[in-house]
């Protein structure tokens, strides 16, 4: 590289006339660093003084990603974890058009030093303090060579190591609840303290700590807390990461069955001898023996439902038709509160509908597209339509939403008379149907059907002949 009086030197030259040939021969370079020196301003004193020039920019092309630093170090610094091919995306769509390797380069010299890993820190818990919460599934192969899939909820006491499976039929939150419900009934209470892990059936926002509505009722209902665990952190609920592989190769692969029903069976007497028989590794206790202790701060918090009777509520609108509709099935309701709020109460089997204090029971027919129609909201719908025609077709359309059995026998009913003559028989019909009730009314229909006697007077016939007044 020139000095600087080399550089002031090749000025004066070309200033006086001499050519650059010439000028390099004296100074002993070649024509192209003359060419080059010359595009230049001559030096300044200060460069003069020190001995080298102080070049405005290093030689060679222009760095594509020198603009880039000032784009990247604030996503950097938002989020240290931030993956490369993120950040490539993003420059990419601010306009960079270099190569990958640069930006890779460039990412790893101004990426914020990760912080040193913070030692692990162990801990058993209180009596009644911790539960751990998970679900498993598995492919369970029968003696008669069927394969099914199965599923099913573990819950672990951290301090006993007390522990409960349920075999679920799905991993919903609905269902989460209920099994969670189910441990706690075993226990004889609620611990203070829950650990799940971090599915959308558990959390609708992990970032705020916002839990699902079933479980923010259920921890309402338990006055009790929830914990979420660090993603890729499953030595935070070690006791029940641990269960449920125990409790998927020690009973469900380890053991063959007949039927679903035998595992079930079986599965309570595994239950059995892993609390009560079997001394836990990590405490040299058996489970149900340190249970004791729990039990006295459970019972302190013991929950008043089943997994099956808990209540989860929802709420819903009374449509014109005075149904409530809910999971893909209808349910009636008073036909006087056309429009009001209705509160649900989801328990496993059945639904409650509860509207201004006033409460009815519907079995629950999830995804079925039936309708349940009490017959005493059936009555009052009939009741209050006063135009004839009006009352004829409500009657039919009940006895319709009886399914398809009543819906065979009325199409075969209205389809025999040439006119509107079906009206009476319809009225009779319907009569019939609320005075027996719908399980004796629709037998009556079948035999009905399968005779091909679709007449209300053959109906009223097959029910006297089963010792039933109509």
């Amino acid at each position: 590289m020139l000095k600087a009086m080399s550089h002031l030197k090749i000025h004066l030259l070309s200033q006086g006339g001499m050519t650059q040939a010439a000028i390099a021969h004296e100074i002993g370079c070649s024509i192209r660093t003359v060419y080059s020196v010359l595009r230049g301003p001559p030096p300044t004193p200060e460069e003069i003084a020190s001995g080298a020039m102080r070049r405005a920019r290093t030689p060679g092309r222009p760095s594509l990603v020198a603009s880039l630093t000032a784009m990247i170090e604030p996503w950097l610094i938002d989020k240290p974890d931030l993956r490369v091919t993120e950040v490539l995306r993003r420059a990419r769509s601010a306009g960079y058009r270099g190569g990958n390797r640069s930006v890779y380069r460039l990412v790893e010299r101004i990426r914020p030093p990760a912080l040193p890993p913070s030692p692990e820190v162990r801990f058993d818990g209180l009596p009644g303090e911790f539960a751990q919460f998970d679900f498993g599934q598995c492919r369970v192969t029968y003696r008669d060579g069927t394969v099914e899939k199965v599923r099913f909820f573990e819950g672990v006491l951290k301090y006993s190591r007390y522990r409960h499976v349920v075999i679920v039929e799905n991993e919903k939150a609905e269902t989460l609840a209920r099994a969670t419900v189910s441990c706690f009934t075993v226990w004889g209470g609620a611990p203070k303290q829950w650990v799940y892990d971090n599915p959308t059936t558990v959390w609708c926002d992990r970032a705020k700590q916002v839990a699902h509505p079933y479980l923010r009722q259920l921890l309402a209902e338990c006055n009790a807390l929830i914990e979420a665990t660090v993603p890729r952190r499953p030595n935070q609920k070690g006791s029940v990461e641990n269960g449920i592989g125990y409790a998927k190769h020690g009973f469900f692969l380890g053991r063959s069955f007949t039927d679903r029903g035998e595992m079930e069976r079986e599965l309570q007497v595994w239950l059995r001898y892993v609390n009560e028989e079997r001394p836990h590794s990590s405490t040299g206790d058996i489970p149900a023996v340190r249970l004791l202790h729990e039990q006295e701060r459970l019972r302190e918090r013991a929950i008043r439902h089943t997994g099956a009777s808990f209540p989860l509520i929802e709420t819903a609108t009374v449509l014109p038709t005075a149904l409530v509709r809910w999971e893909g099935a209808a349910y009636s309701v008073d036909p006087k509160r056309l429009g009001a709020p209705a509160t649900l109460l989801i328990r496993k089997t059945t639904i409650d509908i509860e509207i201004n204090g006033v409460r009815c029971t519907h079995p629950r027919m999830d995804f079925s597209g039936a309708v349940s129609r009490l017959p005493e909201h059936s009555l009052a719908q009939v009741a209050i339509t006063t135009e004839k025609r009006k009352k004829t077709y409500a009657m039919r359309q009940h006895l319709f939403d009886m399914g398809p059995v009543a819906m065979s026998f009325c199409d075969q009913l209205i389809m025999g008379w040439s006119g509107n003559g079906w009206y009476r028989d319809i009225q009779r019909l319907y009569d019939i149907a609320m005075k027996v009730g719908r399980e004796r009314f629709l037998t009556a229909l079948t035999v009905c059907l399968a005779r091909k006697e679709c007449q209300v007077h053959a109906v009223a016939a097959v029910l006297a002949s089963q010792g039933v007044a109509s």
